[in-house]
């Protein structure tokens, strides 16, 4: 099977890798992040903060008290958006999970690195340091759902996500397992925002040019080979592509092997303030012209995995319907939604449509 993660160019994979990508169906979310989300539904809410924060949510009536206090606050958003993805989706217990995190356990991390500081390399505590690492958001959720089957968790910078999303797709097409908990995970420390800034990724309030305001989140969607009632939409391809490629065309092709009209298409882009990322994004929106466009960025910021958001948002609109205020460019209801994101010349496409 020809899958490659990532390709320098728009003909490095052929279009028949798409094709196999035709029976994965999303059959549950769960969301904690800027925007509520209940009911199978986001109340979206457009702010402009210089960071995007989670909305705070009572964690307790999720896990047992006792055993949430040794939690650090990622760990609380992976686990807790997991257990309302497995209830949204009618399951008790996920046949897999698969995450995909950019920076992991930050909170934990930093305190790790201050101990091992502040302690001159001794009387380190161990809890600091396995609860910091990566993968502790898959393990914490798999020894919380009993879950013994496959557990991977991708840091990939910004196709994080994504990464983990082929796999997830992978996994299914050679009926390795059904019932997948995939996830994307960020969050936000105060240590972070300077180091962000001297980067140039977090927009400076001078600047209208350079960074975007950042944010943070946990989405886990349900992926599985049967459609039923709790299904938000269909998962009809992904492309990653690197440096070089022509957005439009790679689109195009998409939406051919899936047999979709680009003019019944909502293109949902990753616009985030910046002008080097901005630019992509303005360019695909004007090469369809007779496509809606929608953004999501101004609801949940920037951040490695915001993909994540997108997808979860994008099958919300195919179920429920999409918020007119939502969309930059109004077009005909559509029956397929592209999910576009840039980060540094390395390009994301996810294409859903409503559930056949």
């Amino acid at each position: 099977m020809c899958l490659p993660i990532l390709s320098d160019s728009a003909e490095a994979i052929p279009p028949w890798c798409f094709q196999q990508f035709n029976m994965h169906y999303i059959n549950g979310i769960g969301s904690i992040g800027p925007q509520e989300f209940s009911g199978g539904k986001y109340r979206l809410s457009p702010t402009a903060p210089e960071f995007f924060q989670a909305r705070p949510i009572d964690y307790k009536t999720w896990i047992n008290p006792l055993v949430l206090r040794k939690f650090s606050r990622i760990v609380k958003m992976g686990t807790v958006a997991a257990l309302m993805c497995l209830k949204d989706g009618g399951i008790e217990k996920p046949g897999a999970i698969i995450t995909g995190t950019a920076l992991g356990c930050l909170e934990n991390t930093e305190g790790l690195l201050k101990q091992i500081f502040e302690n001159g390399e001794k009387f380190l505590n161990p809890t600091l340091f396995i609860s910091s690492t990566h993968n502790a958001i898959a393990a914490h959720i798999a020894i919380h759902t009993a879950c013994r089957g496959y557990n991977c968790t991708y840091s990939q910078r910004a196709i994080s996500f994504e990464s983990a999303l082929l796999d997830g797709m992978l996994q299914i097409t050679e009926k390795k397992e059904n019932n997948i908990l995939i996830g994307g995970i960020d969050e936000i420390i105060p240590a972070l925002l300077p180091v962000l800034k001297n980067l140039g990724l977090q927009k400076k309030k001078s600047s209208s040019t350079r960074g975007s305001n950042w944010g943070e989140g946990a989405v886990f969607i349900n992926l599985s080979a049967q459609k039923n009632e709790h299904t938000y939409a269909q998962l009809a391809g992904l492309r990653i592509v690197s440096r070089n490629c022509r957005p439009d065309d790679i689109v195009r092709g998409m939406l051919k092997s899936a047999g979709l009209d680009q003019n019944k298409m909502l293109l949902l882009t990753g616009v985030n303030k910046d002008r080097e990322n901005d630019k992509f994004c303005h360019k695909l929106a004007e090469d369809f012209p007779g496509s809606a466009h929608a953004r999501y960025k101004h609801l949940c910021g920037e951040y490695f995995t915001a993909a994540s958001f997108a997808l979860s948002l994008a099958a919300s609109m195919l179920k429920n319907g999409i918020q007119a205020e939502s969309l930059l460019r109004p077009g005909p209801d559509p029956d397929s939604i592209m999910i576009y994101n840039q980060s540094r010349n390395i390009h994301s496409f996810i294409l859903i449509r409503k559930a056949t």
